[in-house]
């Protein structure tokens, strides 16, 4: 099971003064968040982009409704996990009625349950087609299953093509250099699948402006050298001193999880936003259904390799993950 990186992490106004100003810069923020700290947020996105509307990331739909938004209504968000159950749909559609949103996604159902919400809301949502980096995590293939399923998002009403997401484009990599070469590969991925589709864009399509790229988890040593594309690095990074937030409720003996996509019939990947869900150091262990074993674990994203019962495992169906330790940890909201 391999390691996720921690990125040497700059302060906010490091951040900001290295962001090129051709680069939209979406902050993944963590609850909880107070009214101020937000307020403060916005404001230096404004100041840093005068001629941008600020853009909120979340890492799933629970933190963004724990957001203080009720004084951001010129703020926009982005979702960066898809809604996988119905009973979701109308928690989006609220969003979705009250501020502009784009969500992630990487599988037909996703899109569905998105068009569902946009449908309720009377809103236009904005998507972002995740593209896998070659792992079997979260993300469908560059290319042709890609523009098979922005087609799907185009011939739906109230849904907009907003472009490709890549969730971590140098996970695995240690080196600058190889950092380095890792993101321009992904970045050449996104390119190519975009080239692809605009060879059969209408003219409401809008996947060629500047924020038609999104990355997740970029490197700060990278960002000098990035330009024309979103990056939704997480604020405050994950230097945070600790103690700045409070104390985390006991856990029960296990953590639930939901499966967001089925990449093969021997495969599913699941998710959890629980803070202990992305501590990479011990083996974490599937207490429900039998017959299913984590494979990989990048973040909160955990992919299994299946079988016997666990091979009726479908995209929204909640599974038990068994913690490494006792050690308190935070609810699972997906």
């Amino acid at each position: 099971m391999s390691r996720q990186p921690e990125f040497a992490a700059a302060d906010i106004d490091t951040t900001f003064s290295t962001l090129s100003s051709a680069t939209h810069w979406c902050p993944q923020i963590r609850v909880p968040c107070p009214a101020p700290q937000f307020a403060q947020i916005l404001q230096l996105l404004h100041t840093h982009a005068p001629h941008r509307t600020p853009e909120i990331a979340c890492a799933d739909l629970h933190t963004a409704e724990q957001l203080p938004l009720s004084h951001a209504q010129d703020c926009r968000l982005l979702l960066c996990c898809p809604i996988v159950r119905p009973l979701d749909v109308p928690r989006l559609a609220a969003l979705a009625a009250a501020y502009s949103c784009s969500v992630v996604v990487g599988h037909f159902r996703h899109v569905e349950l998105v068009a569902a919400a946009a449908q309720a809301a009377s809103q236009r949502i904005s998507i972002l087609i995740e593209l896998s980096m070659g792992r079997q995590l979260t993300g469908v293939t560059p290319g042709p299953d890609a523009c098979n399923l922005a087609s799907a998002v185009r011939r739906l009403p109230k849904l907009q093509l907003r472009g490709m997401f890549l969730r971590h484009p140098c996970h695995g990599a240690h080196e600058a250099e190889s950092q380095r070469r890792s993101l321009l590969s992904g970045l050449s991925m996104c390119r190519h699948t975009l080239q692809m589709l605009q060879q059969h864009a209408t003219d409401h399509d809008t996947t060629n402006h500047d924020s038609s790229i999104v990355l997740g988890h970029l490197p700060d040593t990278l960002l000098p050298d990035f330009h024309g594309a979103a990056v939704c690095n997480p604020w405050p990074h994950h230097n945070t001193t600790p103690g700045t937030h409070e104390p985390c409720p006991l856990s029960p003996s296990v953590m639930p999880a939901l499966i967001i996509a089925r990449p093969a019939l021997d495969l599913c990947v699941a998710a959890s936003f629980a803070a202990a869900a992305a501590v990479p150091d011990r083996p974490w262990q599937i207490s429900r259904p039998a017959g299913a074993v984590i494979t990989d674990h990048v973040g909160n994203y955990f992919t299994l390799q299946l079988d016997g019962a666990a091979l009726d495992l479908k995209i929204g169906d909640e599974i038990e993950l068994e913690p490494p330790s006792r050690s308190p940890i935070r609810p699972c909201h997906p």
